[in-house]
């Protein structure tokens, strides 16, 4: 499924893997894939400054409500979690529903807008269809989601593709 990833927007799918870890999720969430693209996606970080977001504050935000929510997890899920190894890069890593289908967005945004691979790009623009949770975190960090879909829809330079496909 991640033959067509540009190898940022794979990083970024993995490296949200490892925030889910580290905030204390089961599964990796959509809050998850938004904080590492405000934190390590550099177009989407310039589409969110210029929609009005500050992604480091942003992401800081986000990742302390992660944690927060993480601590509410019932008895049953975190027993679920502590049985599961940690992940790595040689073991699949599961992803929550919303997570799945925003992954999927992505392929369908990349076609969207006629390119050939997924970038970091189509995974912010399947945030925002996709996850109602995560356009609310945007609005509150004071976001134009208008802008931020204007600016996410503008073509960047080509990421290049994964070599290891």
């Amino acid at each position: 499924m991640f033959d067509t990833f540009t190898e940022e927007a794979f990083r970024m799918v993995v490296v949200s893997t490892a925030v889910a870890a580290d905030t204390g999720w089961p599964d990796t969430v959509p809050g998850h894939l938004l904080v590492t693209l405000a934190e390590e996606a550099p177009g989407v970080r310039a589409a969110l400054r210029a929609a009005g977001a500050v992604p480091d504050y942003l992401a800081a935000g986000r990742r302390t409500d992660l944690v927060g929510a993480a601590r509410r997890i019932d008895g049953k899920q975190r027993r679920r979690r502590e049985a599961r190894a940690l992940p790595s890069p040689l073991m699949p890593v599961a992803f929550d529903p919303a997570m799945s289908a925003t992954i999927q967005m992505a392929v369908r945004e990349a076609l969207r807008l006629g390119d050939r691979s997924i970038a970091s790009r189509h995974l912010m623009l399947a945030l925002l269809r996709v996850a109602a949770d995560e356009r609310a975190v945007l609005v509150r960090a004071g976001t134009d989601l208008d802008r931020l879909r204007a600016a996410l829809a503008e073509p960047w330079g080509a990421e290049p593709r994964r070599s290891d496909a």
